[in-house]
């Protein structure tokens, strides 16, 4: 004869009796094979893991994607940040390339000025890159030719 903790460990909680190859199911308390692993009224697992494996699994899917999405909007800023100061450094090296141009045209007068003035003060060197430059073509050729004879007519 079963005691009444015995009676009350095989009865479900709608009062139903366990018979010998059944067991309740832990989620729904129906009666299923004592063997099975799923529950054929809620297709819940029987087994404690298997049971709460899917529901980790979607909690840690979830963060996942929350840290994937604030990972991808993170590099997104440092990649727009990234082309903006690519853009501005684009623009420095064709403004330093413009200078660098404008530096030497500058650099280039004021060598043909001081080539003149010593031409003009009767320095044979000078007066021949001066003659070389007058009979070449380049920006300072009709200003050479102009200085050289203005030399060759002086008295």
């Amino acid at each position: 004869m079963k005691s009444k903790n015995q009676k009350q460990m095989t009865e479900s909680k709608d009062n139903k009796v366990n018979i010998g190859n059944q067991k309740d199911c832990k989620c729904c308390f129906q009666q299923i094979h004592i063997s099975a692993k799923v529950c054929n009224h809620c297709s819940r697992h029987q087994n404690f893991w298997a049971r709460h494996f899917g529901d980790t699994a979607i909690v840690v899917s979830i963060v996942m994607v929350i840290l994937a999405t604030a990972q991808f909007l993170d590099t997104r800023k440092k990649n727009i940040d990234a082309s903006s100061a690519l853009t501005k450094a684009k623009s420095a090296a064709e403004d330093v390339n413009e200078i660098r141009i404008e530096a030497n045209i500058i650099k280039d007068e004021i060598n043909f000025n001081l080539l003149l003035t010593k031409a003009s003060n009767y320095d044979r060197a000078s007066f021949f890159r001066l003659h070389d430059l007058a009979i070449t073509d380049n920006r300072f050729q009709k200003d050479a030719k102009q200085t050289i004879e203005q030399i060759i007519t002086r008295p």
